[in-house]
């Protein structure tokens, strides 16, 4: 493809991925709520903690391929051969490291289930690992669609396949009363719905490549095993050493140092800046290393265009919703809500939301320094997030505090991303969109509040009326729960 097309292409994933991750998260927020008021709090903690068990797994054993699976692509589209290798060998790869980590699963989903269900542990194990099994193989066709640019090929037999799931699980928790039902009926139907989103995935697959030639004259993709493999194994280090300053190891590092209240508040503080910060993350996916690696694959001045491209999009995600975030902040103020902006949660959320809103405008320069893969480069830029491990093996948490300890992790992840700018403008000479993200910063950081400082000042107190009566309901909502 030339670069107008490939420059469509990545719009258009992008489109479908925001598509997708919109209809998604509707959909599963709705069933965990509705889970949330059906299901004991044990069974409801099991569902959760069995599904975390099995994505985190699934995260963890990615070995790489997140990123190194679409930097490789434009040497495995030369032909339907190298594309079959190419498919063929990551396959293997994957069931591999998930056959190594299978009795990981095993024993922590039983003793979940043996702490929070008391019963039905073998059967509970078996679908867990049917669940990791399935979830693996789509999340390695996915990458597959989406480092050639298939996300509407696949986003929609992932959004059709979702929606029969959600209908039936909806339909489970109508119709049935037994919560171990409940659960393990929710469970199947998403190991059944996976495998069948994997069958029609591959089905799929075929007609796509009719438009490539059988065989391919060059031995450019002949030779692609072994600095595909070194950079999987570069790139799963990367990410696990990047994980260290991710909430699923700083919670339980608080909760042990500072008690589980302070560790309860900054999860959710960080959670309600997780919704903004995956809006961006989800919709961008792993397309931007694909077009970067196209791009590169072209020439070098494919990549500039690709690189502004890619960070203007980024720009166009992030300064609408933190001029939404600067607005509700303005709102809250209006309506005399002070202490809720005052309040500890919404002061860890502010540093946090801010913290991702920074490191997503110049991630872009990180994925670049990937593409070449300028390994030494990526060692240096990764070495920060080694004094997050020595901050919580220190004593040093207990003297700064909560605000402090995620102040310095934020800092930290900005500076391993400044040392990728460095690197990367030392690599390549890229251009950020400066005038551009200007304007639309000041358009979205001044224009939107100001429309919250215009409303009548008796709507917002209507809405805050609303939102108290909201409370007062959600209170005895959960009272009735707990009873």
């Amino acid at each position: 493809m030339n670069q107008s097309q490939l420059l469509d292409a990545f719009s258009s994933a992008c489109n479908w991925n925001a598509f997708l991750y919109s209809f998604y998260r509707i959909l599963y927020t709705g069933l965990s709520y509705l889970l949330f008021y059906t299901l004991p709090p044990d069974a409801f903690a099991a569902r959760a903690t069995l599904s975390s068990i099995i994505f985190i797994t699934v995260l963890w054993t990615d070995a790489g391929l997140q990123k190194s699976l679409p930097h490789f692509a434009p040497h495995f589209i030369s032909s339907r051969s190298t594309f079959y290798q190419l498919a063929r060998t990551v396959c293997l790869f994957r069931i591999a490291i998930a056959a190594l980590a299978a009795p990981l699963v095993a024993y922590l989903v039983a003793q979940t289930a043996h702490a929070l269900l008391h019963t039905h542990v073998t059967a509970y194990t078996c679908i867990a690992l049917a669940l990791f099994a399935a979830e693996s193989f789509v999340a390695t066709i996915r990458l597959l669609y989406h480092s050639q640019f298939w996300n509407k090929q696949f986003n929609l037999i992932e959004t059709a396949h979702t929606t029969i799931e959600m209908l039936i699980d909806f339909i489970i928790v109508m119709r049935c009363t037994d919560p171990n039902t409940i659960v393990m009926g929710v469970l199947i139907t998403r190991v059944v719905v996976r495998v069948s989103t994997t069958i029609v995935s591959l089905i799929s697959l075929a007609p796509l490549l009719q438009s490539l030639p059988p065989s391919c004259q060059s031995d450019e993709a002949i030779h692609f095993t072994r600095p595909f493999f070194k950079h999987s194994f570069v790139m799963w280090v990367t990410s696990v050493v990047k994980s260290l300053s991710e909430r699923n190891f700083i919670i339980p590092c608080l909760t042990h140092i500072l008690g589980a209240q302070q560790a309860s508040i900054y999860k959710v503080a960080n959670d309600g800046a997780l919704l903004f910060y995956r809006v961006i993350i989800k919709t961008i996916g792993s397309n931007d290393t694909a077009l970067l690696s196209h791009a590169h694959h072209r020439d070098t001045k494919s990549i500039d265009v690709a690189f502004t491209k890619l960070t203007t999009r980024i720009a166009g995600l992030v300064f609408p919703l933190l001029g939404l975030v600067v607005s509700f902040v303005v709102f809250l103020y209006r309506s005399a809500s002070q202490e809720l902006v005052s309040s500890m949660i919404f002061q860890l959320f502010t540093i946090i939301v801010i913290g991702f809103f920074i490191e997503t405008l110049i991630m872009s320069y990180e994925r670049l320094v990937e593409v070449h893969r300028d390994y030494r480069s990526l060692v240096y830029t990764h070495v920060p997030y080694l004094c997050i491990a020595l901050l919580f093996v220190s004593p040093i948490v207990t003297y700064i505090g909560l605000y402090g300890c995620i102040f310095l992790v934020h800092v930290v992840r900005l500076v391993s991303l400044l040392i990728a700018l460095l690197f990367a403008r030392r690599i390549a000479f890229v251009r950020f969109p400066l005038r551009f993200a200007l304007l639309l910063s000041c358009v979205c950081l001044i224009g939107m509040p100001s429309l919250i400082m215009i409303i009548p000042y008796c709507y917002i107190v209507r809405i805050n009326e609303y939102v108290c009566w909201c409370g007062v309901y959600a209170r005895m909502g959960l009272g009735s729960h707990s009873r």
